[in-house]
């Protein structure tokens, strides 16, 4: 069946209900109108072609003839086409200006130059399509919609807006934040614990920052030290062939320190009394027998 519009061409509009189901893809839930005069009644012109007619259900602007649409998609979305059912007489609007992936948007944004605009007319029918372009308008996630202008009404009405492209599954993942260690560290090579260091400070009358230098040098310390007595061990267990030695001094190598904090640690270690100290050294000892 074939219909005519005020752009003077007859529209087939055979296979339009089946083509223009987009409807369904949209988040009407979090579809935002600006200037609407009923709070959420833009989200309601986004119906089956079949309804395209139903002019009970319309959105009409406030203060003046513009009208915004933020329209999110539960997806991703190829648009290839729209159609526009506007009110009667007057207040079918003049332009719609389309956006690309821009969320939120305002009045003040919508200033600013549209992906694609179309010149409308009035389409009592809604058989008539613009064609929208397919290559700016793929991998659609959100929507704007800016209607201006009339053909004179102090308001602009509009009871339908269908649209037509290819759906597909969303693929958008929020940032993973990962954590990993500068320097991985065994068990038994790991340093003193904060309470044996606060109470070696603590005896030492030494300075917070005279602390983290010294800890430095212990775990130093005692990887040379676990390093020496393994390697001198005679026990059949705890020989070390040729590749434990070649790993031992490899994870010394890798845990050299910055020679101006060793420097620091060293001169700092002198001024710790034997009796915090002696106990770091059977640990060590301990950890390696």
């Amino acid at each position: 069946m074939e219909h005519q519009c005020q752009c003077g061409h007859a529209h087939d509009e055979t296979n339009l209900g089946v083509q223009y189901s987009l409807h369904e893809k949209i988040d009407l839930q979090n579809v935002e109108c600006l200037n609407e005069v009923v709070e959420g009644s833009g989200a309601k012109i986004f119906k089956s072609w079949e309804n395209r007619l139903d002019h009970t259900e319309y959105v009409e602007s406030d203060v003046d003839e513009e009208l915004l649409f933020n329209i999110p998609f539960t997806g991703d979305v190829k648009l290839k086409g729209i159609i526009i059912v506007g009110g009667p007489d007057n207040s079918h609007p003049s332009v719609v200006k389309m956006f690309k992936n821009r969320e939120g948007m305002t009045f003040d944004e919508a200033g600013s130059k549209a992906d694609q605009q179309f010149e409308l007319v009035k389409d009592d029918h809604g058989v008539h399509e613009y064609p929208v372009k397919a290559a700016i308008f793929s991998s659609v996630h959100h929507l704007t919609l800016h209607f201006t202008g009339n053909s004179g009404a102090e308001k602009t009405r509009i009871d339908y807006i269908g649209l037509k492209g290819e759906w597909s599954p969303g693929h958008r993942h929020g940032v993973t934040i990962c954590t990993y260690e500068a320097m991985p560290q065994h068990a038994a090579s790991a340093g003193p614990s904060i309470a044996l260091l606060a109470s070696a400070a603590a005896a030492a009358d030494l300075q917070p920052a005279t602390l983290i230098a010294q800890r430095a040098s212990t775990l130093h310390f005692r990887r040379i030290r676990s390093f020496r007595l393994g390697a001198s061990s005679t026990k059949p267990k705890q020989q070390h062939n040729r590749k434990s030695l070649r790993e031992a001094s490899e994870n010394y190598s890798e845990s050299r320190l910055d020679k101006s904090r060793i420097s620091i640690a060293n001169s700092s270690l002198s001024s710790i009394r034997y009796r915090s100290i002696d106990p770091l050294i059977r640990d060590s000892r301990q950890a390696v027998e």
